[in-house]
């Protein structure tokens, strides 16, 4: 993903260096503490209201609204944070993985059941097709594509194939382009679901698991090299 982590980074840190690569991970930085606010302070908010209220208020219906409002909050903030450290541990190679030999039109059928959302997928992948990796991750990164292709109510259409340059993974849906695998950065989109930062960790996992993924002609498109059904 292009302004990922790179060597020099703690450079940037320290001053030393002023790079494009700096620019783009500070921009990074800023997108994600903005994400992480945003729910925090609406969690802050309702519980300080809540603290504030009679008891008798707070069984009310104002009581009954706002702690729905603050567990929302809460779990997008969860989220939010459980996917940039994993994002976070995937780059600097500090995370150990189990690699197994994984069914991966199975693996696809269950992202695509959790995470295509009311409109549905359709899921076309040969049997005994597999891919050597960690299952953990790979259901993280195929629920994240699948929720990316999904936004606006798409229906998620995914395609696996064995081709000359390994298996082949297309997902269609909401149009991507090349543009959203880069990092977010100040100025991005917010997602109120809590799924902003779905891409980078999918990208983070490709990467990791000796894959690559990337858009063309809006489809997000994974690819194993030199795997073979």
């Amino acid at each position: 993903m292009k302004g990922a982590w790179a060597p020099g980074a703690v450079a940037c840190y320290l001053g030393v260096v002023k790079s494009d690569a700096c620019e783009s991970r500070a921009g990074y930085l800023g997108y994600v503490a903005h994400e992480l606010r945003n729910p925090l302070s609406t969690a802050l908010w309702c519980t300080e209201l809540l603290g504030s209220m009679q008891a008798a208020d707070r069984g009310g219906p104002r009581g009954v609204k706002l702690a729905p409002t603050a567990r929302r909050a809460i779990g997008r903030l969860s989220g939010l944070i459980e996917d940039h450290l994993l994002a976070e541990r995937l780059e600097a190679g500090g995370m150990a993985v189990r690699v197994e030999e994984l069914p991966l039109g199975e693996l696809l059928a269950e992202a695509a059941a959790r995470a295509a959302g009311p409109a549905g997928a359709d899921v076309e992948a040969p049997e005994g097709l597999h891919i050597q990796g960690d299952r953990g991750l790979w259901t993280r990164a195929l629920e994240a594509l699948v929720a990316a292709a999904a936004r606006g109510g798409s229906r998620v259409r995914a395609q696996v194939l064995s081709a000359p340059a390994g298996v082949v993974m297309t997902i269609r849906g909401s149009p991507v382009g090349p543009e959203d695998l880069e990092l977010p950065r100040r100025g991005s989109p917010s997602d109120p679901s809590g799924a902003s930062l779905g891409l980078v960790v999918a990208w983070a996992v490709a990467a990791s698991q000796g894959a690559s993924l990337a858009a063309s002609d809006g489809a997000l498109v994974l690819t194993w090299p030199g795997s073979r059904p």
